[in-house]
């Protein structure tokens, strides 16, 4: 009973205490003070000069908290009144380097830069795996897909109809195959279309333009008939301080529920 009670009435105390910061605008001098630490920097351990050490700041969480309900303020208020200029793309919700190139550049050198980025990561990977087979194929795979994919498939939507061309797709394809053909431990005589089937890997150019189409469903670009979560204008975001309360209603097909914002 007594561990029920603490869990229904903190919230509401803590609740309470980041309001009274909000309605006085106090920042507890509390929270602003921080715990340093310093961090041995690695290969330095038996150096006898200070800069040896990394010096960590660790803050109170109950500030970080109140930081966090303020940038969200500040970030409504900034939005809603339309403050925020719209060539703003740093530090801005729903904004990305992909949009600053789609708005300002062209890359003409990129598909190249990128390849060759690749397989220098590729080479260096097998290096350190001391003989070509050394790295297992679920290893390989997850380096794929969470190191040299997103490099390849970076600014997919300024640079895709640089790929009408067939000598740029062959440079993305010759990435892909240095790493299926060990993953699949094929021999190099081995085509690119079947290497893709043995190690179940998607072909890059498909992925490219899937990560394309993706990239202009969120924008609103694509076909309304794919089943996906709209984006808000930042304008219309609703204030941190309005919560939803979400109502179940019975005898609903496929069990909907309907939900209401009500402002809390």
């Amino acid at each position: 009973m007594k561990s029920q009670s603490l869990v229904e009435i903190l919230p509401r105390y803590i609740t309470a205490i980041y309001n009274s910061c909000l309605r006085s605008g106090t920042f507890p001098t509390r929270w602003k003070k921080a715990k340093t630490l310093p961090i041995t920097k690695p290969g330095k351990e038996s150096s006898d000069e200070v800069s040896k050490f990394r010096p960590i700041s660790l803050l109170d969480i109950g500030g970080k908290v109140l930081e966090k309900v303020l940038i969200n303020r500040i970030n409504h208020h900034m939005f809603s009144q339309g403050f925020m200029n719209k060539n703003q793309y740093g530090f801005t919700p729903q904004k990305g380097t992909i949009d600053v190139a789609m708005a300002d550049f062209r890359f003409s050198e990129h598909i190249s830069y990128a390849t060759e980025r690749c397989t220098k990561l590729i080479h260096s990977l097998s290096k350190s795996a001391k003989v070509l087979w050394g790295l297992k194929h679920e290893v390989l795979k997850t380096i794929f897909k969470r190191a040299i994919l997103p490099l390849l498939l970076y600014g997919a939507p300024v640079w895709l109809e640089a790929m009408k061309y067939e000598y740029n797709r062959l440079k993305y394809i010759r990435v892909q195959r240095l790493t299926n053909i060990r993953m699949a431990k094929a021999f190099c005589t081995t085509s690119s279309e079947a290497l893709c089937i043995l190690t179940g890997m998607t072909p890059i150019i498909i992925k490219t333009e899937e990560a394309v189409k993706q990239y202009n469903i969120r924008k609103g670009k694509g076909s309304q008939t794919h089943l996906f979560d709209s984006k808000v204008e930042l304008k219309n975001w609703r204030h941190p301080a309005d919560a939803v309360k979400i109502i179940k209603l019975k005898n609903i097909r496929n069990k909907q529920s309907r939900y209401t914002p009500t402002g809390a």
